[in-house]
């Protein structure tokens, strides 16, 4: 039986997954942005492109393969891990391509910045392992921080339990939960500057 450290490692790495906070960005961006969605979209419809080609589509093989019993809902084992970045990196270029012909650029860079996040980790996958997580947690904050404002920089708060959550389930080091974060924030940082 799983201690109460254990589960709540789990409620909270499951909680603060890529696909929902992928959700709650696209939503963000879609209602709030200050510059708006371009010509061509309503807030809806970017929502209803951006959730499937941003937050789902990503993970469709590791939940297929989670139902097949093949690897956990986390792709905990490090060998396994690289296979599963080709549809997410397909994903995300399909959704940059489809929001810039949309001219909805917020949409646009959230999906290279997540393209270019995947590409890298998995480079670091093929050697090391990372917290794929927290890059996945730190990157969209940096989004939301540089486009909304820096309010939002509060939320990095939640990279602690995440963290705690992460190494407490013997998923990552700390090294490999702070490089995560390093992914996250650099990354990002360097698509919405114009540099990547």
């Amino acid at each position: 039986m799983d201690s109460l450290n254990r589960r709540a490692a789990k409620a909270i790495s499951n909680l603060l997954s890529l696909p929902l906070i992928a959700t709650i960005v696209v939503v963000l961006f879609s209602f709030s942005h200050p510059e708006g969605l371009g010509s061509i979209l309503t807030p809806l419809q970017a929502v209803s492109l951006g959730i499937p080609t941003i937050a789902v589509a990503p993970i469709v093989m590791v939940l297929y393969f989670f139902k097949k019993g093949y690897v956990d809902l986390h792709v905990s084992q490090g060998e396994r891990r690289p296979m599963f970045f080709i549809p997410a990196l397909a994903a995300y270029m399909s959704a940059a391509v489809v929001f810039l012909s949309l001219n909805c650029k917020i949409l646009y860079l959230l999906s290279v910045s997540y393209l270019s996040m995947s590409l890298i980790v998995l480079l670091v996958t093929l050697f090391w392992k990372i917290s794929i997580h927290m890059a996945g947690l730190t990157g969209p904050i940096t989004a939301l921080t540089l486009v909304l404002g820096a309010n939002y920089a509060l939320l990095y708060l939640l990279a602690l339990p995440l963290g705690w959550a992460r190494t407490e389930l013997e998923a990552h080091t700390v090294p490999q939960v702070l490089s995560g974060a390093v992914v996250g924030v650099g990354v990002t940082a360097l698509v919405y500057a114009g540099l990547i």
